[in-house]
């Protein structure tokens, strides 16, 4: 077995979002997607050391036009792909990422509960949509879904609303303890 050098590579595909949460760092940084070809350059220089692509750094990959191809390039190019998103979009590309051959798993980042206005005034429709769009996802091609929580004290009560949720979906009791 040929191993590679690293476990995985982050390759952030924008850097715009559609939230505007407390904890990210602020940026003056031009607003852009990157190209489809540019990410081919991109993966064609990392295929020697790595069988994983991250999609995630400050952007949202969910928003890029192209994800759609971009998720196919790297099935080409045998590459599996993790994808980090806010979970915001998840139904807006329900079709791209059920049927996408490459993608390995997708974390969804629930710690925007309680650190973003939007999300908060409708934070059940949010979760509920999110944990329904992972279930179709998980089903269609078997990637693996992660829930984020971060350990923040300034949304501890949203924290339990969220745990509460997962557990009532998933019929786990006590989340903490497995």
């Amino acid at each position: 077995m040929n191993k590679k050098r690293f476990k995985k590579i982050y390759r952030e595909i924008t850097n715009v979002c559609n939230l505007k949460c407390d904890f990210c760092i602020k940026s003056n940084r031009k607003k852009e997607y990157m190209t489809t070809q540019n990410f081919i350059k991109i993966l064609e220089k990392i295929l020697p050391y790595t069988d994983y692509i991250y999609l995630h750094v400050k952007g949202e990959p969910l928003l890029h036009p192209n994800l759609f191809e971009i998720l196919n390039v790297a099935y080409n190019k045998k590459l599996q792909v993790n994808i980090t998103t806010n979970g915001t979009l998840l139904d807006k590309q329900l079709d791209v990422l059920s049927n996408s051959k490459s993608l390995r798993q997708i974390n969804i980042s629930l710690h925007s509960i309680g650190q973003n206005k939007r999300i908060d005034i409708e934070k059940e429709k949010y979760l509920n949509t999110a944990i329904m769009c992972a279930n179709k996802i998980h089903n269609s091609n078997g990637a693996y879904i992660s829930y984020r929580i971060w350990d923040m004290n300034d949304i501890e009560k949203d924290k339990t609303y969220i745990i509460q949720t997962l557990e009532k979906a998933y019929n786990i009791n006590n989340i903490y303890n497995h």
